[in-house]
C-alpha cells in the first residue's frame, strides 16, 4: 500500500494518498500509473524519490498536485515568479524611464 506524501515546505500542510506523480505515466521510463520509476537496470530509482524528473512535471501539467495553497510550488508559480523578476530586471536597467510620467 503506497504511503501517505506530504508537502515539504515549510508551513504547508497538503497531503496526497500516495505520490501524485504516480498519477500518469512515466514518459522517461514508461512506468505505469502507480508504479515506481526504474533506472534502464531494471532497479527501482532514486531512493525516497521515486519518480523521474518528467513524471513530475507531467504530474504537475496534468493538475495531480492541485493548486498550491501558497503560490510556490508548480510550474505555473514558476513561471510566474521567473517572469515577475524579468520585469523588475528591466526596470532596474532603464531607471531614467522609471521617474516619466
Amino acid at each position: 500500500m503506497p504511503a501517505t506524501a506530504f508537502c515539504q515546505k515549510p508551513g504547508c500542510d497538503r497531503a496526497w494518498p500516495r505520490d501524485p506523480a504516480l498519477e500518469v505515466a512515466c514518459p522517461t521510463c514508461k512506468a505505469g500509473i502507480g508504479v515506481a520509476c526504474r533506472r534502464p537496470s531494471g532497479h527501482t530509482a532514486f531512493g525516497k524519490f521515486n519518480v523521474h524528473a518528467d513524471r513530475d512535471i507531467s504530474a504537475d501539467l496534468a493538475g495531480a498536485y492541485g493548486e498550491c495553497p501558497s503560490g510556490r510550488c508548480g510550474l505555473k508559480n514558476k513561471n510566474r515568479k521567473e517572469e515577475a523578476s524579468r520585469q523588475q530586471k528591466e526596470a532596474e536597467a532603464l531607471p531614467l524611464f522609471n521617474t516619466c510620467l
